[in-house]
């Protein structure tokens, strides 16, 4: 992904944990206000997130979790299904262009139309 917005993508015990291991102490002042402190942390890690990457992840809480790091963030489904949709095409023009091999590029027609179902 274009700014290795993946980074992001792990378990965290709160917005502490999660501001403090991403070096996100500026965005955190900015989006939460100056002297913030952890109160509802998904809300909270949702909103730093939306002011880095609209749209891109989900933050979820994971209910009678066996470790402290209960919070979840992930990347959308449709975010990363239409990030390998554009690779894909992006693979297709250029096979187009560069190469005549028609088996190839029914092979990237099915892989497109297997990531269209999945939407």
């Amino acid at each position: 992904m274009e700014n290795d917005y993946s980074k992001y993508i792990g378990m965290y015990m709160s917005t502490y944990s999660f501001v403090g291991q991403n070096k996100l102490e500026d965005v955190a002042n900015e989006v939460l206000g100056l002297g913030w402190e952890a109160e509802d942390d998904v809300v909270q890690i949702e909103a730093i997130l939306e002011a880095l990457c609209p749209n891109m992840f989900v933050v979820e809480f994971i209910a009678n979790s066996k470790f402290e790091d209960d919070i979840r963030v992930r990347i959308r489904d449709e975010y990363q299904v239409r990030h390998e949709l554009k690779e894909l095409v992006d693979l297709f023009n250029w096979r187009k262009t560069s190469t005549n091999d028609s088996i190839l590029m029914a092979g990237d027609l099915k892989k497109l139309t297997e990531l269209v179902d999945k939407l």
